[in-house]
């Protein structure tokens, strides 16, 4: 079983996230009886027995039956919206669920749970060293390990007191 980080500044928004992780589906299709965990997948999922396609293009009339189906042809026949980018092979995705599944094939068999882990992770395959020390010449993949670097290799007590300032030990 996995654990969940996620935290959330209003309790509307963590009560959704526990429902995400639960197999409560309290709401069912009056037409086919399927359950759905959120009142948003269950009208989503209402106009496939309608034929219903509320959501139409302003440029060029094409109607949809979801806001998520019209998202995307917006970015792919108008170019409207934002890609999300591969950094490692610059492929182009329309959703960044699509891009994370696409950087998993990248990664190794370390598992992360949260995207800014992998963004870090990542880093150790491609090289990408964005941290420089101030004091010397080296470079760091990630932020905590230039902060261990500079207390460990630059160690005066004056400089490792600024840095320990606002840093949750």
């Amino acid at each position: 079983m996995s654990t969940c980080y996620k935290c959330f500044s209003q309790s509307h928004l963590l009560r959704r996230q526990k429902l995400v992780h639960s197999n409560e589906r309290p709401h069912h299709c009056p037409d086919c009886g399927n359950l759905f965990k959120t009142n948003v997948e269950l009208k989503s999922h209402v106009g496939i027995h309608t034929d219903a396609k509320p959501y139409t293009c302003r440029h060029c009339s094409d109607c949809f039956r979801t806001l998520d189906q019209l998202n995307r042809h917006l970015l792919k026949s108008h170019n409207e919206g934002t890609w999300f980018t591969c950094d490692t092979c610059q492929h182009k995705f329309i959703t960044r669920d699509e891009l994370m599944r696409h950087l998993s094939r990248y990664v190794c068999e370390k598992a992360v749970i949260r995207s800014a882990t992998l963004n870090i992770h990542m880093r150790v395959h491609t090289g990408d060293k964005p941290y420089k020390c101030p004091l010397c010449d080296s470079c760091f993949g990630d932020s905590n390990d230039l902060w261990r670097h500079k207390v460990y290799v630059h160690s005066n007590r004056v400089y490792m007191t600024v840095l320990t300032v606002g840093r949750c030990l």
